[in-house]
């Protein structure tokens, strides 16, 4: 799980934490430009075997985050350790046990098909071929092993880049915006193959823009607004909803804690409630077209920080 508390000072020293970032800033200079701070002061902790989101709007400063934790960037001040290592100086270490997608894809020659991306990445890290044959089936790309990159779909080479991050069975895999392109099938298919991973011990930090497919990948989340991290007040199943897609606007009474929004209501995930509400829609003879929950990181990530 992720640790809602910390205290200042350097990340401690704990075996069964992948990941720990305390009280960071992180600046940059642009050419011709006065500095800029791109994390004013970001923190996070997380346990062997979990997986956290972390949600934002653009520029907030999530995948300045992400290459801190990659060790793409070193911050200017504050503690910063993956599996136990400083990751921007022990990039070359990490790099075998950690797995990451940056900017949502990979790069490889166009030339190259399916199968030479992956062989290549799997010498890369010295991981066994046979490992290769699971990664095609899970992502969804069995027959397309002598296809050429160039003539893939954008899907498709999001499937590939997802595919390659895995070759080496990583420890933790740092993934921003992993879902890019991808169909709700494959989704669901990579949710299912990430929660196995997690039971084995594995962990994952992700980023997404896709917040109803991040609550699928996902057991935690953190903000991060204007370079500062903050966590949410309760657990996230008190976030959960439940939406309630209707023919009309609902003109009756309903019962405390419904939300009445244009086209819908709003409510905890609640079996009790849902039925004393569509009691009361049947008797006002409004219609539902469509019923959905929504996850307690989907209405984080949305903004809607009222538990239950």
């Amino acid at each position: 799980m992720m640790k809602h508390e910390h205290t200042a000072g350097a990340c401690p020293d704990l075996d069964r934490e992948v990941a720990c970032v305390q009280d960071i800033r992180v600046a940059y200079r642009p050419p011709l430009a006065p500095a800029k701070t791109a994390v004013r002061t970001a923190s996070l902790r997380l346990e062997r075997g979990a997986s956290l989101g972390i949600v934002g709007p653009n520029g907030a400063g999530k995948t300045t985050l992400m290459r801190v934790l990659a060790g793409l960037i070193r911050p200017v001040s504050g503690d910063v350790r993956v599996l136990g290592l400083d990751p921007a100086r022990a990039r070359h270490r990490l790099m075998r046990r950690t797995g990451v997608l940056l900017s949502g894809t990979r790069h490889y020659p166009e030339r190259w098909t399916v199968g030479d991306a992956l062989r290549f990445t799997a010498a890369l890290y010295g991981a066994p071929r046979e490992r290769l044959a699971e990664l095609v089936r899970v992502f969804g790309l069995a027959g397309k092993e002598r296809q050429q990159i160039t003539t893939l779909s954008l899907g498709n080479r999001q499937r590939l880049s997802l595919a390659a991050v895995f070759v080496h069975d990583p420890e933790l895999v740092l993934l921003d915006e992993p879902t890019l392109a991808l169909d709700g099938a494959t989704v669901e298919a990579f949710a299912a193959f990430l929660k196995d991973r997690l039971r084995q011990g594995k962990s994952a930090i992700v980023t997404s823009h896709d917040y109803a497919a991040l609550g699928r990948l996902v057991d935690d989340v953190l903000v991060i607004e204007d370079g500062v991290t903050r966590v949410p007040d309760q657990p996230l199943d008190r976030y959960a909803r439940l939406l309630i897609f209707t023919d009309r606007a609902v003109d009756a009474a309903l019962p405390p804690g419904v939300k009445k929004l244009p086209g819908r209501l709003e409510m905890p995930n609640d079996p009790r409630l849902m039925a004393r509400v569509l009691d009361r829609l049947d008797a006002e003879g409004v219609k539902v077209l469509e019923m959905r929950t929504q996850s307690g990181v989907e209405a984080v990530a949305m903004g809607k920080g009222e538990a239950r």
